[in-house]
């Protein structure tokens, strides 16, 4: 699945924001004034650790469009499916390990039928530009085939 186009700009201001800083990027590398109107489709997850885990950090108003509640605040292991095992959380660790970014697909679980999967793009973000401590998630929903 190709990348849509907020997908693209977010990567290549990630990119950008890797050879600046000589290492990950950090949250406050993403301004507001940055994102602009990619603001709306992106999702800010904190790493956990001891014990492992994800916490929705902030949603944009698009994103949340595609989720069943708002999750902000939630951890990923307090959510039904959503913890160790599930695709989501190996989606996050991959990105976490790899310090890489990542574009993989997830089935899409929400309030929307004409959705089957998602394309989500994940970016990991690191206070320090070396241990990544956010991920910043872009998600592509494309409808399923009639």
């Amino acid at each position: 699945m190709h990348m849509t186009e907020t997908q693209q700009s977010l990567l290549l201001h990630w990119k950008h924001m890797r050879e600046k800083r000589g290492g990950l990027p950090a949250r406050g590398d993403f301004r507001l004034q940055d994102l602009g109107r990619h603001v709306t489709d992106i999702v800010v997850m904190d790493i956990l650790e001891g014990p492992e885990d994800f916490r929705y950090r902030l949603i944009g108003t698009h994103a949340s469009e595609h989720l069943n509640r708002d999750y902000t605040g939630k951890t990923l292991s307090s959510l039904p499916g959503k913890g160790p095992g599930s695709k989501i959380w190996e989606n996050l660790n991959i990105a976490k390990r790899s310090k890489e970014p990542q574009h993989l697909q997830v089935p899409y679980v929400g309030p929307q039928a004409i959705f089957k999967e998602a394309y989500t793009l994940y970016l990991p973000l690191a206070s320090d530009h070396k241990h990544p401590d956010k991920l910043i998630l872009v998600t592509n929903f494309p409808q399923k085939n009639p």
